[in-house]
């Protein structure tokens, strides 16, 4: 897919204009069966490793988000085997708690980005999650942007009125072992 850098919400990192959309932006914490999570990265980090609930602990407490994805990136071999199936229902969760945990900030954000494309700027050429700078065309941006792509669905949800502050946040049904420290997540 590609994306014009002029009439999106790009952002790069969690200090842009549009960086409450990051993963890493913070004071936007979540609470998941009494645990305290501080960033949707430590969330979906863990999520790779309901297995392992000790390794999910040291992500989850981790106070920098990219130590806490580092943390992560050194036991990908450890990953739940049906990850690359199901990445991407598991970000679209963690950013449903984050909305609904974080509803006036969140709500805000997304009415303030009104119809713009919300897009992730990758400055690891992560074509997958964001974008990258088409070459020689820097004006426009190229990639899969499921970050961004998953935010706008959500938008589009808030928008409509099917998802409110009130609107549960159950797992995806075609996840199984969905697991925080041991125990199962529950709907929130």
């Amino acid at each position: 897919m590609s994306y014009l850098r002029a009439g999106s919400a790009v952002f790069t990192s969690m200090h842009d204009e549009w960086g409450d959309f990051s993963n890493m932006a913070s004071g936007m914490p979540m609470t998941i069966a009494g645990v305290h999570i501080g960033r949707s990265e430590n969330l979906y980090q863990a999520c790779r490793y309901p297995h392992l609930p000790q390794l999910q602990a040291e992500i989850i407490k981790e106070t920098n988000p990219m130590k806490a994805k580092l943390l992560s990136k050194k036991n990908y071999k450890l990953s739940r085997a049906d990850w690359d199936g199901v990445c991407v229902d598991v970000m679209r969760w963690c950013l449903q708690v984050k909305l609904k945990q974080n509803w006036e900030r969140m709500s805000s954000t997304l009415a303030m980005s009104g119809s713009l494309d919300i897009v992730e700027e990758s400055a690891r050429h992560d074509q997958f999650w964001g974008t990258v700078e088409s070459r020689p065309v820097p004006t426009v941006l190229v990639g899969d942007n499921h970050l961004g792509c998953l935010w706008m669905e959500i938008r589009s949800e808030v928008n409509s009125g099917a998802r409110t502050a009130l609107t549960p946040v159950p797992l995806p049904l075609s996840i199984p072992n969905r697991m925080l420290l041991g125990k199962a997540i529950p709907i929130l």
